[in-house]
């Protein structure tokens, strides 16, 4: 008994790291992660799925996206900061967006804060390895737009696209459930990198309290289906290149990437 209690316990351990490194179909897990703040003034640092990078993350390379989307809802400013073994990213006021590739070496502890709100926003995370070896510390280099607010806050490299010249690619199963929460897939997976195109929006708003809502940065919202709506609603809507989120108008936003 105690030896069929020990297999079952390195069993569910493998099976715990495999999530975590991203071997399991539902991993959270992206090679790229979006930091921000939102309209409320939480640090934002997540994977493309919105889902919040906690106290660890698996070691390796990955492309960091950062926005700067001004002051929050209630006209505060706030200073965003990644730092810890080989990387020390603190963008001025003036940088709109950055990428940067940025490696967390295994067992390196990670400060994400808000410089101007230290005791409000900051929390730490460690690149965790199963492999015990430590991975190469690799300086963070970044490609930067510095410039007023009023560029466009657009994914490096995207260009405009003429709406109307974009093809059809299919259908995103999008819906509302019944407390709010907003999901949108593609093919019966997490929307998280999508190519250039029409896609219809196929959406099951279950409530009639919040709505279904698309939006590229700093572009107009597309409303899919208003505030006070129930049921089933089809929109066809254009996505260009570059960042894109859904949100319900008082929820989180969950971010998509569109390439060309």
């Amino acid at each position: 008994m105690r030896h069929r209690a020990h297999r079952f316990a390195v069993a569910s351990a493998i099976a715990a790291a495999a999530l975590v490194l991203g071997l399991g179909s539902q991993a959270a897990v992206s090679s790229t992660i979006h930091a921000y703040f939102d309209a409320d003034g939480h640090l934002m640092f997540t994977y493309l799925d919105g889902t919040q990078v906690s106290s660890t993350i698996p070691p390796g390379t990955y492309q960091v996206i950062y926005d700067n989307l001004g002051a929050d809802d209630l006209a505060v400013d706030h200073a965003f900061h990644l730092s810890g073994p080989g990387i020390n990213f603190a963008p001025p006021a003036t940088v709109v967006q950055s990428t940067l590739s940025v490696t967390f070496a295994a067992n390196g502890v990670y400060t994400l804060q808000d410089d101007l709100h230290p005791n409000i926003e900051r929390r730490s995370f460690t690149a965790t390895t199963s492999g015990g070896s430590d991975a190469p510390v690799v300086t963070a280099t970044t490609t930067t737009k510095s410039t007023t607010k009023a560029v466009s806050n657009d994914i490096v490299g995207a260009d405009l696209v003429n709406p109307s010249k974009l093809p059809l690619r299919g259908t995103l199963t999008g819906a509302i459930s019944a407390t709010g929460k907003l999901t949108l897939l593609y093919k019966g997976k997490v929307v998280g990198e999508l190519k250039s195109g029409k896609y219809k929006f196929a959406i099951d708003d279950r409530t009639s309290k919040v709505a279904f809502k698309v939006q590229r940065i700093k572009k107009d919202a597309v409303t899919v289906t208003g505030t006070r709506f129930v049921g089933k609603h089809t929109a066809t809507v254009p996505l260009d290149p570059g960042q894109w989120w859904f949100f319900s108008g008082t929820g989180k936003k969950t971010f998509f990437i569109v390439h060309k």
